[in-house]
């Protein structure tokens, strides 16, 4: 998996294809409507274990597009690059947003 920052882009291999008319692709992965899914908690661990939950989620379809398509693709949002749990050690803070983007 490549990681990267948006300033970055400009300096990777991946901006060649799309210098040279080679179409990429800016893919947007969302989980939602978070706002219903959270209005139904009732106590403070149902609001935790939601946002667990949505954190998880998200991590698992971006370890999922990032296996699939090894070095074609770099995540451009969020800045996971020192997340622990990339390291294999899954602390129980929900860190993650519900959306990603990467450049496919």
């Amino acid at each position: 998996m490549q990681l990267i920052d948006v300033l970055a882009l400009y300096k990777s291999d991946l901006i060649l294809p799309l210098a040279l008319g080679i179409p990429g692709f800016l893919f947007l992965f969302s989980i939602g409507p978070v706002q219903d899914f959270i209005r139904q908690a009732r106590k403070t661990q149902d609001f935790y274990a939601g946002s667990l939950l949505l954190s998880y989620l998200t991590w698992i379809a971006l370890k999922e597009i990032s296996s699939n398509l090894k070095d074609k693709v770099a995540v451009i949002y969020p800045d996971i690059s020192e997340h622990p749990w990339l390291e294999g050690s899954y602390t129980l803070y929900p860190t993650i947003p519900n959306r990603f983007v990467a450049l496919i």
